[in-house]
């Protein structure tokens, strides 16, 4: 089976009554880093703005087949 995430820390041991962590995993395409973010997307909004401008032609929201009347 193909593995899409590598593993980038350790897990810990509880101690001193706080809870065990486990190892901590990112997708392979960030395992050394995450990439830089964009200083100007600081919100939700700015986000989603930015989204509708790159890709105009692309629906905001899905859609579903009605099956059995649901």
């Amino acid at each position: 089976m193909k593995s899409f995430a590598a593993k980038v820390e350790e897990g810990r041991e509880g101690t001193n009554g706080k809870l065990s962590v486990g190892p901590v995993y990112r997708n392979l395409l960030s395992e050394d880093q995450f990439p830089p973010s964009d200083p100007d997307l600081t919100t939700a909004w700015d986000i989603f703005s930015e989204a509708v401008k790159k890709y105009p032609q692309n629906r905001m929201l899905g859609w579903r087949e009605y099956v059995n009347g649901k």
